[in-house]
């Protein structure tokens, strides 16, 4: 591919190619970094932040759940007061960080069981505000009546909802460890990609560097042995073949032909200097336009000596 390329478009052109493949194991890497970045923001925000999110939603829940049992359990109407605080304040919590968990989801499953929870969550608050309108109404016998809904029904759809949180932790969980395999893998993988890419630019450059040296040196150390025959009076013998359609090859090709020049020269020169000794005088040059430059005075002194 590079034979018919002049040296300087040589190098420039695998200059270019193996900076090409280095930028390509480049490109890789900042690809890598970027797709890794932010698939670990995606799992922090989806799965890392949801997790802590249900979490804390479970804690505030069994705290609403511990002051709404308080709250039906005393009589004294400033502790209940307190209790209703706390209880108004953990609810409000739980419903913040449960609106947050809505945020993270991004599967059908996450969805369907964020709905579930939905439907649950709103029978229990409302059979609890039930409960604690009987625990406060100052009736000893709906206050029993409340007492004994909050350990049954209200009880039972705690664990309903609780439960369903933890399964929704757990799949948080899940989905946050398989992720993160999956990232392990994708980086090892593309490390080895950009490894492999940079050593085969590496090996590519070195073989690339020493076929364009070859193709320079080979030719360069025929010519010099050819120069030196030259240099002896050797001018039938051919000059190196050349492939490539370079520098080298147009040197070649130059001294290929002034070697012809000169055979043509000499070999004219003396075929009138041996006619001229036999006294043929009028003989004249066969290639008078080889005779240029400095040869030019080689052909005006036979003309003066035949003259």
């Amino acid at each position: 591919m590079f034979e018919n390329l002049k040296i300087s478009e040589r190098l420039s052109k695998s200059y270019l190619i193996v900076t090409g493949l280095t930028g390509v194991a480049a490109l890789i890497g900042v690809v890598v970094m970027i797709i890794l970045s932010t698939q670990y923001s995606r799992a922090l925000v989806q799965y890392g932040f949801s997790q802590g999110d249900i979490g804390k939603a479970m804690v505030v829940f069994a705290d609403t759940r511990s002051a709404t049992r308080a709250i039906i359990g005393y009589d004294d109407e400033e502790t209940v007061n307190k209790l209703l605080t706390v209880h108004d304040e953990k609810k409000a919590a739980f419903e913040q960080y449960f609106e947050t968990i809505k945020k993270t989801l991004t599967t059908a499953k996450e969805q369907k069981m964020y709905e579930d929870m939905l439907d649950d969550i709103q029978e229990y608050w409302d059979l609890e505000a039930r409960i604690l309108e009987m625990g406060t109404s100052g009736d000893k016998e709906m206050s029993g009546q409340a007492q004994a809904l909050a350990v049954t029904e209200l009880t039972a759809l705690y664990d309903t909802v609780y439960g369903r949180m933890a399964e929704l932790l757990d799949y948080n969980v899940d989905k946050g460890n398989t992720l993160s395999v999956v990232l392990s893998t994708l980086s090892i993988v593309l490390s080895i990609v950009v490894v492999l890419i940079i050593a085969f630019a590496t090996v590519f450059a070195l073989r690339l560097g020493k076929k364009i040296a070859s193709g320079i040196v080979t030719p360069m150390n025929a010519m010099i042995e050819r120069f030196k025959t030259f240099a002896k009076g050797d001018l039938s013998s051919p000059f190196p073949e050349v492939k490539s359609k370079d520098e080298i090859a147009e040197m070649v090709q130059e001294a290929s032909d002034m070697a012809s020049n000169m055979n043509l020269i000499i070999n004219d020169a003396g075929e009138i200097l041996g006619s001229m000794a036999e006294g043929n005088y009028v003989i004249q040059t066969k290639v008078e336009d080889k005779y240029s430059g400095e040869f030019e005075k080689l052909l005006t002194a036979m003309r003066k000596t035949r003259d």
